[in-house]
């Protein structure tokens, strides 16, 4: 009886442990693009001498009411590359930040 009862024990010690470690996971809300929104943009730069190249890595493509984001044919090749980082197309979208990598 008493090794019953420490059997019982362990199974709802181990329930309740993976129930409260349990985390629920659930899709970011993805902002509605307005029909008036800007199609194009600038940006600034300004460092007397200095000279600056920038290039195209991700095509935009809007898709309902989000935008999806794809490799262009030049940086294919950077993506899931050992010699680069490995990165992937996601985690280059997503960085807010240099920081972020």
């Amino acid at each position: 009886m008493d090794k019953l009862f420490k059997k019982i024990t362990v199974v709802v010690s181990s329930l309740v442990m993976m129930l409260t470690l349990s985390t629920p996971v659930f899709a970011a809300n993805t902002p509605s693009i307005d029909k008036d929104a800007p199609k194009t943009g600038s940006i600034t730069i300004t460092k007397d001498g200095a000279g600056f190249t920038a290039y195209q890595v991700l095509k935009a493509t809007q898709n309902g009411d989000a935008y999806e984001y794809t490799a262009t044919d030049v940086f294919k090749g950077f993506f899931n590359n050992s010699q680069y980082g490995n990165y992937t197309e996601n985690q280059i979208k997503d960085l807010t930040t240099a920081d972020s990598i």
